[in-house]
């Protein structure tokens, strides 16, 4: 399963990212935005930070049960992506899309172009 995510900027492609992503876990229009996180992502460049950013987004809800619906980020003077996760507590009788187990490397494509940025992601379920 894969998703594709579009931004005019880096910033706003991530947020749709998390967002896809909180779509294939809750079920579409599920996940709300009705807390805020901080969080901090590094990764070598941009594309490993993609996948540490959604992989974070899969240890919340394994370990603290909060399922992150969009994220508010911005590089940072060392390269690293801060701010906000947007989410909510996970509730299994309104989340019931499909379980994730992994975002994977495969197919994963980072574009900046003057139309914006695209992020695709293919997910292991």
């Amino acid at each position: 399963m894969g998703l594709e995510a579009r931004g005019d900027d880096l910033g706003g492609a991530l947020d749709q990212a998390v967002a896809a992503l909180a779509a294939m876990l809750a079920g579409v229009g599920q996940a709300h935005p009705r807390e805020q996180r901080p969080v901090t992502i590094t990764g070598e460049d941009p594309e490993a930070q993609v996948v540490a950013l959604l992989d974070e987004c899969l240890f919340r809800l394994e370990v603290h049960g909060w399922l992150a619906a969009g994220a508010s980020l911005e590089r940072d003077a060392a390269g690293r992506l801060v701010g906000q996760l947007l989410g909510e507590p996970f509730d299994p009788a309104r989340h019931d899309g499909t379980a994730i187990k992994a975002i994977t490397w495969h197919q994963l494509s980072l574009v900046e172009s003057p139309a914006g940025v695209t992020i695709t992601v293919t997910v292991d379920c």
